[in-house]
């Protein structure tokens, strides 16, 4: 009965289009400018996922933007009210929505969902969960011909996100532009930038409304991390003996990546992490002259490529450590050094009390996290503060 009775609850918040004021909008948090210039048609500006990603999605409790359509039997409708209202309003404000066929459900968890065969579901789901739904089976309601309407329903929901996805292009073009803007490099899979995007990135949006855009390069894409060959295959690098000749490639061209955008470096003075490493935030100051990409870099932080000793618990290598401070204190670092903070400005030489006991890879790497993140995310902050914050 409990369960019934929250069901009904809930189903209001699901379809009603009250005030804007009744409802509590989900923070997106990322959006794209992948193919945001593309002309609209079919089903462009949505990226296609299978129900495995989907799964995936709502197991990391992600809040995402999710149009259901049956590729199979849609209505006429359908081009319409792509091309004329969702298409644009994903355009004008850069958002991440993802799209499952419908048949994609047969047989599995609907998750909430109003699946209809030859009707699109829009939904938006918050750190896990459907928030919000609708549907376009009232084919001339004014949610499916006005975009004005379409648009003060979905206003009323979202926090536009502030996170924009690039690939190499677009982050190209940032830098061949004349504006300031501050990038982030991070790999899909990696567990510190997962703990610092799910932990202190989602902290500070959430207590910082006015700031410019983050954008955020996913290193593992043609032209960085992965090669494309003569057979159109993307491969990643290798620097093994046994490596083919392509993934050779692909690990030299992740090197250069590397040495032109400013990550790896030979001396402290330059804002890169040995050999590059990330997450890495990196805030690009306007060309000037003829300075090289890693030239233009005026603030930088690597994040959570520590190393503890698990024996002594002792901190024997980061980033923020003393001496990189005396090299950069007055470049690259001046947000820190200027910032009035609640820890220490270095944790080079720290000890920490390590859990008596053996731990698996994974319970160590979590103990890690957890240790370094009041000194992590006091050091995001002051650097999104000087990139970003309004």
């Amino acid at each position: 009965m409990k369960k019934l009775v929250g069901t009904l609850l809930l189903a209001p918040l699901l379809f009603a289009c009250g005030p804007i004021d009744d409802f509590e909008k989900v923070d997106l948090g990322y959006g794209t400018l992948i193919g945001m210039k593309d002309e609209i048609s079919g089903d462009s500006h949505m990226q296609k996922i299978g129900y495995g990603e989907l799964r995936s999605l709502l197991s990391e409790e992600r809040s995402f933007i999710l149009v259901v359509h049956n590729s199979v039997s849609f209505c006429s409708c359908y081009a319409d009210w792509h091309n004329d209202v969702l298409a644009p309003y994903i355009k004008r404000h850069n958002l991440l929505v993802y799209m499952i066929d419908y048949n994609a459900f047969e047989g599995e968890d609907d998750y909430g969902l109003d699946l209809i065969s030859n009707h699109e579901t829009l939904a938006i789901f918050n750190e896990g969960e459907l928030k919000y739904q609708h549907t376009n089976e009232a084919q001339e309601s004014d949610w499916v011909t006005k975009p004005e309407v379409f648009a003060e329903w979905m206003d009323a929901r979202i926090e536009y996100p502030r996170m924009l996805t690039l690939d190499k292009e677009t982050l190209d073009s940032l830098y061949a532009g004349e504006e300031a803007f501050t990038v982030l490099f991070t790999l899909s899979g990696c567990p510190d930038c997962t703990y610092m995007e799910r932990n202190g990135l989602k902290d500070y949006f959430s207590t910082h409304q006015n700031t410019d855009y983050l954008y955020v390069v996913d290193t593992a894409q043609e032209g960085i991390r992965l090669y494309k060959n003569e057979e159109g295959e993307l491969i990643a690098g290798s620097d093994q003996e046994d490596a083919t000749e392509d993934q050779k490639k692909a690990y030299e061209q992740w090197t250069q990546f590397k040495a032109e955008y400013g990550l790896s470096a030979t001396s402290l003075e330059e804002p890169g992490f040995s050999e590059g490493y990330v997450p890495t935030i990196f805030h690009i100051a306007p060309q000037v002259g003829e300075e090289s990409k890693a030239e233009r870099i005026d603030a930088a932080g690597v994040f959570y490529n520590d190393t503890i000793d698990q024996s002594t618990g002792k901190v024997t290598s980061t980033y923020f450590s003393n001496a990189r401070l005396e090299a950069a204190g007055a470049s690259y670092l001046t947000y820190l050094t200027d910032a009035e903070l609640s820890v220490d400005k270095s944790i080079d030489g720290k000890t920490f009390e390590v859990p008596f006991g053996e731990m698996l890879s994974s319970e160590w790497r979590e103990w890690v996290h957890e240790a370094l993140s009041p000194y992590h995310d006091a050091y995001l902050g002051a650097l999104l503060d000087w990139c970003i914050a309004y």
